[in-house]
Parts: C-alpha cells; sequence; structure tokens
C-alpha cells in the first residue's frame, strides 16, 4: 500500500533502482552527482536550470561489492572493539568499585535461595537477610581464626620439620645426575621471593593497593550484598528500565537466565571446593602432614579459580608434604589430589553444574588467562562467571522463542537456558498467524461448565449477548469443540447444538489427544479448588494438554490465570502459586501459550462478586481483617472474555505470544473501596468498617462461610489471593488488543451490569456450576437394588389435579428463595449444619429463579438429569412423552451418595406426582446417618410432597407469571431478588 502520495511515489520512480542493484549503489550515485561542481553551481541558478536540462555528471568507477562488505565488516569490528576496550579500560579505573560489587553478586547468587528458603517459612525478609549474614560473617570468622590460629602454633614444628628433612632432600637430589645442593637452592628461592615480592603479589595489589582500599572494598561488598539481598527484585526492577520499552522483557528474560547461571555456577562451586577441601584434608590429615586445615581452606578457595587454582592448591599442599614428611609421603598426597580432582572434573562438575553452565574448556582457559591479565587474581576469580552469565544471556536472546519475564525464576539454576525448540515447533512460520489455510477456525474449550468456560463457548459460537464480542469474520467459519466430564451437563444450554460437546477427562491422556485432533487453539480455563493434591492435579492436568497439543500441532494454547505479585512462588498462597505453576508449564510446552493473569472478575455469579456482594448486602457493620487495604485491580467479566476472544486471533511471531500478560480494569481499589462503591451502586447506606490485625486468611473464609454463599473451600484460596496486592505492572497486551472505543469498563458499571444481570434472571453462568470437589459425582445406578451393597429408598407418590405441564413448572421452580416445599426450620439447621463442616449448605441457591439446566447447583443439591414433559427424550430413557423427570445428586457432607428424583406423569384429570430419594451408604457412619435421619422423612418428604401437589392445584386457576411464588410461602417475607 502507498502511504506517501503521488509526489512522494514520483519522487521514488525517478530514483528507484533495479533488484539486482545494490542500494549503496544508488546512495553513491546521488552523493557523487551532488558533489560535482557542476552539478552544484546548476543547482544554485534556477534559471539555469529552467533552460535545459541538468548534465548528469560520470559516475566514478564503482567499488567492487565484496571489497565494501568487507570494509563494512571491519568498521563494525573496530567500532565494537573500540567498545570492549572501552569497557575494559573503565573496569580497571574503576577496580575499586567494580570488584567489590562483583563480589557481592557473586555472594548474593550464593546466599540469596538461603535468604527465600528463611522467607517461605514466615521469616520476614529483614530479618531473613540479617541472620544470613550474620550466620556467613561468624563462619567466616571462626574459619580466619581457626586457620591464623593454627599457622601460630605449628610454625616452629614446621621449621624443625622441614630442617630435619633436608639431609633427606639433600641425598634424594645427589642420587639424580644434576647434583642440587637443596640447601643453596632453598637460599636462592627464598632470595627470589623476596627480590619479586612486588611481582608476585601484583594481582592483589592492582585489584586492592592499599590497606584502605582492601577495606573500602570490604564495605562496599558488605553494603550491596545486604540489599541485594534484602531488596534485589527492587533493584533489578530499577535497572531493567535502562533497556529499549521494545526489548525490555526480552533483556529481563535474559537477565534472569543470566542470573540463574550464576547461581549454578556459584552452588556447584561451593560444593565442589568443600569436597576438594575435604578430601585433600582427609589425605594431608591421613599422612600426618601439618597445617592441614590452612591447607584445606587454601584448597577450597583456590576451587573458585578454574583450571589454575586446583592445580596451584595442590602443588602447594605436595609441596608442603615434601618439605616436612618426605618423598614417599609427598608421592601419597599427590596421588590423594589427582585423585580429588578427578573425581571434581568427571563427576561432580557434571553432575552439579549440569545445564545451567554450559561452557567449553578452551573459554574456560581463555576467560581465565584474560581476567589474571586485565585484574589480576580478581579477575581470575570472576572471568568464568561472567562467561557462564554472558553465555546464558546471550543464548536467551538469540533463541527463536521465550517465556515471559515471570515464568523464570532466577534462583533456579535449571531456569537458565530457554525451553528447547521441540519437535513441531521450529517449522512454525514466525509471523505467521492462526489462517494457515482456508479452512474453519477450531477451537477447544476446556472447563466449559465453569464459569469463564461457560460463557466464552458462546461467544466463540457468535451465541452471546454482545453483538461485537466475536470472533473475527474474516478468519472463516468457527468450530467450538468443548471436553467435559460429563456431556448432560451442556445438554440443556441454548448453543450446545452449535458445539461439538466431546466426553473426557484432562488427567486422561487418551481422551485429551482425541479432543485436541485438529484444533487450532486450546483454551484451558481449569483449577482445581480441592483440600488436597490440587498443585499435583493441576500440573498433571497441564502436562498432558502441554504434551497432547504439541503433538496434534496446536498453533495457541490460552489460559486465565491469576494476576500475583512479581515475588517467588514461596511468597504466594498455594492456589495463586499453582496458577502460576500452570502457567509456566503450559509456556514451555512447545506450544505458543498466552497466559493471562487477572485479579478480581466483576461479573453475575462470579465467586469474588458474590463474596463482595453478599458481604456489603448483609453486614452493614463489619470487623475486617488489614488486607481490605490491600490494592486490587479488578476487571469486569466482559472485558475478560474479550481478551480471551481476541488473543486468540493476535498474528504475531511465536516469541512475542508467548509469555503472561496482566490485564485488568481501569481502575486501582482497595477492597474497602469495592465495598462501600457497590453500597453506593446497590443503593445502600455507607458500610462501617474496622479493620482488626488478628483476623487470618482461615478465619476470614470461615466467616464467609456463614456469611456468604460461597463455601470455605472456594472462599480461602479468594482471600489468600486478596492478602497480596494485586495490581498489572504492565499492560503489553494493549499492543495486541487495543480498547474498545468506549475503554475498559469501570468498577461502578461493571457492578451496575451484574446487579441488573441478578435482577432480570439473566445470569448466564455461576460460580457454582463448576463440579464441587470432594464429593460424589457417579450418576445414580439405573438399578440401584444392584449397584452394590446396601441401598435405603424413601418413595412417595401423589395424583394431583394440575396438569402435568403445571406441577412440572413447580418442581423446576424448586430451591433458592422459594425453599424445599417442608420444614424449612429441618432445611435449614441441616444447611448450616453441612455449613460448620465445609459443605456447600443451602446458600449457594440457584442461577436462575425459574429455569434449571443439566449441571446447575440447587442449594446443596445438582442437577443431574432433567427432562420435561413433551421435551427431547435422551437415549435409553424409560421416560414417556408426557412424562417429566428431576434427578438432583446431593454435594453436602454426608457419609455416602445421595440422590432425589422428582417425578411428574399425566393421568385422566390431572397428573401424578412420584417423589424418591436414594442413600447408598458408606461404612457404618452412612448406617447410623441414615437410621438418625429416617424418623424425620414423613414430616421432610411427606410434607413436600404434600405442599408441592397443593401449589401446583392452586396455581392451575389459570396463566401465573412466572415470577409468582408458591401459595404455601406467600405469607412468608420475599428476600431481595438480588441476593
Amino acid at each position: 500500500m502507498d502511504l506517501q502520495g503521488p509526489g512522494a511515489s514520483r519522487t521514488h520512480d525517478a530514483t528507484a533502482h533495479s533488484d539486482d542493484t545494490h542500494p549503496d549503489d544508488t546512495a553513491e550515485h546521488h552523493r557523487a552527482a551532488l558533489s560535482d561542481s557542476g552539478a552544484g553551481s546548476h543547482l544554485a541558478d534556477p534559471v539555469a536550470r529552467a533552460a535545459g536540462p541538468r548534465h548528469r555528471p560520470t559516475p566514478p568507477a564503482e567499488i567492487p561489492r565484496p571489497l565494501r562488505i568487507a570494509s563494512e565488516a571491519v568498521a563494525r569490528m573496530l567500532v565494537i572493539a573500540a567498545g570492549l576496550a572501552l569497557l575494559v579500560f573503565l573496569v580497571i579505573e574503576l577496580r575499586v568499585i567494580v570488584v567489590p560489587m562483583a563480589i557481592a553478586v557473586l555472594l548474593t547468587a550464593l546466599l540469596a535461595p538461603l535468604v527465600r528458603w528463611l522467607h517461605e517459612r514466615r521469616v520476614p525478609r529483614g530479618i531473613a537477610t540479617a541472620l544470613v549474614m550474620v550466620g556467613g560473617l561468624a563462619a567466616l570468622g571462626g574459619l580466619l581464626t581457626a586457620v591464623v590460629s593454627t599457622l601460630v602454633d605449628g610454625t616452629a614444628q614446621v621449621v624443625a620439620e622441614v630442617t630435619d628433612n633436608v639431609g633427606s632432600l639433600q641425598g634424594l637430589a645427589d642420587a639424580t645426575p644434576f647434583r642440587i645442593d637443596v640447601g643453596v637452592l632453598g637460599d636462592q628461592v627464598l632470595q627470589a621471593v623476596r627480590d619479586n615480592q612486588q611481582t608476585l603479589t601484583s594481582g592483589a595489589v592492582t585489584t586492592a593497593a592499599t590497606v584502605g582500599e582492601i577495606l573500602a572494598g570490604f564495605a562496599l561488598c558488605l553494603f550491596a550484598l545486604i540489599f541485594m539481598l534484602y531488596d534485589g527484585r527492587r533493584i533489578w526492577g530499577f535497572v531493567r528500565l535502562l533497556a529499549p520499552r521494545a526489548r525490555r522483557s526480552r533483556v529481563d528474560v535474559a537477565a534472569r537466565r543470566g542470573f540463574a547461571s550464576l547461581v549454578g555456577y556459584v552452588r556447584a562451586t561451593v560444593l565442589v571446593a568443600v569436597v576438594d577441601a575435604l578430601g585433600i584434608g582427609l589425605g594431608l590429615w591421613a599422612t600426618g602432614v601439618p597445617f592441614v586445615l590452612p591447607l584445606a581452606a587454601l584448597v577450597f578457595l583456590g576451587a573458585f579459580v578454574p583450571v589454575i587454582g586446583a592445580v596451584l592448591t595442590g602443588a602447594v599442599a605436595v609441596l608442603v608434604a615434601l618439605a616436612t614428611e618426605g618423598p614417599v609421603t609427598a608421592l601419597i598426597v599427590l596421588g590423594v589430589v589427582l585423585a580429588v580432582q578427578q573425581l571434581e572434573s568427571h563427576v561432580l562438575q557434571p553432575l552439579l553444574m549440569g545445564r545451567a553452565v554450559r561452557l567449553h574448556p578452551l573459554a574456560v582457559a581463555l576467560g581465565v588467562a584474560v581476567g589474571v591479565v586485565v585484574a589480576g587474581i580478581a579477575g581470575a576469580l570472576l572471568a568464568v562467571p561472567l562467561l557462564a552469565v554472558l553465555t546464558a544471556a546471550v543464548r536467551s536472546l538469540v533463541a527463536s522463542r521465550e517465556v515471559a519475564p515471570r515464568a523464570v525464576d532466577p534462583l533456579r539454576p535449571r531456569e537458565a537456558n530457554p525451553p528447547p525448540a521441540l519437535p513441531g515447533c521450529a517449522a512454525r512460520p514466525a509471523a505467521q498467524g492462526l489462517r494457515w489455510d482456508d479452512r474453519d477456525v477450531r477451537y477447544l474449550v476446556t472447563g466449559a461448565t465453569g464459569y469463564i468456560g461457560g460463557r466464552l463457548a458462546p461467544r466463540l459460537l457468535g451465541r452471546g449477548p454482545e453483538p461485537d464480542l466475536v470472533p473475527d469474520p474474516s478468519a472463516g467459519p468457527v468450530h467450538v469443540r468443548c471436553l467435559v466430564r460429563n456431556p448432560d451437563k451442556l445438554a440443556d444450554v441454548p448453543w450446545a447444538a452449535d458445539a461439538e460437546i466431546v466426553q473426557g477427562d484432562l488427567l486422561d491422556p487418551g481422551s485429551v489427544r482425541a479432543a485436541c485432533e485438529d484444533v487450532d487453539v486450546v483454551y484451558f480455563l481449569v483449577h482445581s479448588l480441592s483440600d488436597s493434591d490440587f498443585a499435583a492435579t493441576d500440573r498433571r492436568a497441564a502436562l498432558i494438554l502441554g504434551e497432547a497439543a504439541r503433538a496434534a500441532g496446536v498453533r495457541r494454547i490460552v489460559y486465565l490465570g491469576g494476576l500475583h505479585p512479581d515475588t517467588p512462588p514461596g511468597g504466594l498462597s498455594a492456589h495463586l502459586a499453582s496458577r502460576v505453576e500452570v502457567g509456566e508449564t503450559l509456556l514451555r510446552s512447545g506450544v505458543p501459550t498466552v497466559v493471562l493473569q487477572a485479579a478480581v472478575i466483576l461479573g453475575s455469579g462470579s465467586a469474588s462478586f458474590e463474596m463482595l456482594r453478599y458481604l456489603t448486602e448483609r453486614l452493614p457493620l463489619m470487623i475486617t481483617p488489614r488486607w481490605v487495604r490491600n490494592q486490587i485491580q479488578p476487571i469486569a467479566v466482559r472485558d475478560v472474555l474479550r481478551y480471551l476472544v481476541r488473543v486468540a486471533e493476535i498474528d504475531a511471531p511465536d516469541a512475542e505470544l508467548n509469555r503472561t500478560f496482566d490485564i485488568g480494569g481501569p481502575e486501582i481499589l482497595t477492597y474497602y473501596d469495592m465495598m462501600q462503591r457497590y453500597a453506593r451502586v446497590a443503593g445502600l447506606p455507607r458500610r462501617r468498617v474496622v479493620p482488626v490485625p488478628v483476623l487470618t486468611p482461615s478465619l476470614s473464609a470461615h466467616w464467609i462461610n456463614i456469611v456468604t454463599p460461597v463455601p470455605k473451600s472456594i472462599a480461602t484460596p479468594l482471600i489468600e489471593s486478596l492478602v497480596h496486592e494485586v495490581v498489572c505492572t504492565e499492560n503489553d497486551l494493549k499492543g495486541w488488543v487495543p480498547d474498545p472505543p468506549e475503554g475498559l469498563i469501570g468498577y461502578d458499571r461493571a457492578v451496575e451490569l451484574a446487579l441488573s444481570r441478578i435482577t432480570d434472571g439473566e445470569v448466564e453462568t455461576r460460580w457454582s456450576g463448576a463440579t464441587v470437589e470432594n464429593v460424589p459425582s457417579d450418576p445414580l445406578p439405573s438399578d440401584p437394588d444392584w449397584a452394590g451393597g446396601d441401598v435405603y429408598l424413601d418413595e412417595r407418590e401423589q395424583p394431583c389435579n394440575a396438569t402435568p405441564e403445571r406441577l412440572w413448572t413447580v418442581i423446576e421452580g424448586i430451591g433458592g428463595e422459594r425453599g424445599w416445599y417442608s420444614f424449612p426450620l429441618a432445611w435449614s439447621v441441616r444447611g448450616w449444619m453441612d455449613r460448620a463442616v465445609g459443605g456447600v449448605g443451602l446458600s449457594r441457591g440457584r442461577r436462575d429463579p425459574h429455569d434449571l439446566r443439566t449441571g446447575d447447583a440447587l442449594d446443596w443439591w445438582r442437577v443431574e438429569r432433567m427432562i420435561e414433559p413433551g421435551g427431547p427424550r435422551p437415549a435409553g430413557s424409560d421416560c414417556g412423552p408426557e412424562e417429566g423427570l428431576l434427578r438432583l445428586r446431593a454435594e453436602m457432607k454426608v457419609p455416602g451418595r445421595a440422590w432425589l428424583e422428582m417425578s411428574v406423569r399425566p393421568r385422566p384429570g390431572g397428573s401424578i406426582y412420584h417423589q424418591r430419594a436414594v442413600f447408598i451408604p458408606h461404612g457404618l457412619a452412612g448406617y447410623l446417618y441414615w437410621w438418625s435421619v429416617a424418623p424425620f422423612h414423613g414430616i421432610v418428604f411427606g410434607g413436600m410432597v404434600r405442599n408441592i401437589t397443593r401449589t401446583a392445584e392452586r396455581d392451575d386457576d389459570g396463566p401465573a407469571p412466572a415470577s409468582r411464588r408458591p401459595a404455601w410461602l406467600r405469607s412468608r417475607p420475599q428476600r431481595d431478588r438480588a441476593a
């Protein structure tokens, strides 16, 4: 497309060059033409220019292209060399600052994991840093004291032993053809050391020429180390701002991988040094060589200087053994040194370094040599760690695809290398989107029975209420496949006929592989909320899905995770850390993955919104924990769905999209602000909030379990996430998915939309739609009497004068605000008992006051099967054409499995209501439970039969509005419909 306009096009045509002409040729030609004196005078005279055509000068002889390319390469190399020379010069000049800072970074890599370990065990970071620093200084001081004390106490003895061994050494020397005088040789060596003392210690003198510089360097190193351990992440967050904004994320990842490599190097080197010191020290002790502790300490320090350090310190140990104990002992010590060094090079280094540090031996040798030349002993110490960091960083920068910065833990050495190019990924075009061919785009939605998945699937199909929230029509037809464990749960949703519903389990590799076949985009929208093993379950599901997606050639995975602060996983709650781990697992799967991270999602039926709503409506005065003052960036569910739809359509290189994106609404609030503004939008008085420091997340979850419909199992992860401040740290996704013209939905507007949906009874999905963990989920056996074990039944039937349709309306409207048509106190007490032991109780209510679907939560029940009179019959159903069936499965805490069936069938002049309660006990507790509640069945279940049929008969005098309450409840005060 021409963006220059007609005039610009004509100019371009006048200077265009052919395809086989190098661009520099044209530029060179124009420069020569403009530098010609005739051309210059011609251009200076407009009259002369108008009088006739300009005379074109003859271009100079063309420089051969290979020579020009070579000269350009040489020029670039000279610029790079000059930059490196300047850098080396600055390092040498500023060595008093650079060397202590570099040593501080090395010590940070060594000690930071220990600070994190303490911090993960509830030790405040400042105290953890202090403990590590004090412990390290105490260990160093103790070691130095022991070394100095040993040297002072043993010097006289060593001198005597050396004197005694001079004769034996002289005899050994006389036996050689060289006739060496040992005494004269010793005097000459001592004199040479005295004469060249300054040269021999030039490395140390270069690093710190005076005692003052040594002390200053030590103080600077100690000061920097304290702040790097305590506040290293914030320091790096500031330093990374120096990188160009477009490459900042990639530079951040490269730096994290470089530091991970440094952590691996330092950790492995320390372990190797300890093994070397112990091995050689034990050999010296066993052979009776003096100065065992000083020599072992020297070996330990020498291990930090690769190649030459181990050789020199081993040689010193052998020489001490030779001078004090004689040649035989020296040979034994030499064998010990060689054995330990062979163990180090062939076993310890490959085992401990692993893949975190991958350097060729030649690179190590050259690095040490250059380090010695540039900075003496300090240069030899720092050369190899610097090479390890640079190698990991460069490998990350040149990788074809990388993850987001938060997916890389800089304190884990295994993070030093980018994810490998797995089979099937390298052949993927770098800048190609989803439309590789002319066939339709295929989506796989997991979690389609949950809150987000149940709203995303219809929007992908173009069946959502928002006309603008549909996939891009230019991408072609859309095919949506939903992977669910129980397809019956989607049987009644209005969009089910347009989707492909497949049965499977994310923990079953076979069903996941089958579901991923011929799919372009996979949405991973599941998260376990069980009380145990949820992290392992989610991790396994993510691994299975990632492997299946890679094998099937899926082009993109989209995962909705949780927004979290930039802290190590150990500093997060267990559920939030699990979401981070799932995102990292998918990012490493080999399939380009977009991880969207959201905080509180505002929408009708979401658990976060329901918790906020009930707390605000039911408690005008609240005693709250301190986390209500933490900052949160909530987002409307409509904006979440828009991001989910649009990120699947982004046409961008895989490496740029394989990362996390923070998503949030336009406002940053506290939970206190959210409650007050909810009260204002809902027309409630201002709430009084008293924060106290004693309410732990566990106590808060228990309180929410009592006050709101959200059970403790779901309230706990919600509250644990609110303990952190969850605010977006970047908005990079806006570069690919711009905000709508009207902007993102603000908090007040999101609350208004949610309340209007609740008031109008148009809640699409609820948090309770997901399957509750740790409850029986098997369907009712077709013949309970032969299901295995004892089965208890309570079966009742009663004729009704109402039509089957009218009776069915009453049955379908049961539960929630209408109650259960008998003994409300007994139902309430049983619900409170269930909530007290962590169950769901009666407060879940229902998604819609009038409409039920298979899979809906209904107080403590779940709709397992629903067949309307005159509606479609599922395969294998024994219901007649005019019969109806509602089967509910209990999700309360009960020692067994329980169902409640309500059915209707026509009869002349009316209908027949049939009710059956089924209980299959589990263990002795199950039997005791049944017989303890059996005496109340006549009141509870018998009352249900009578009141349901009476309500249908009383309402059968004409078409009643759907919102009309049952006759037996009309005398009771109505609750707010929005509740």
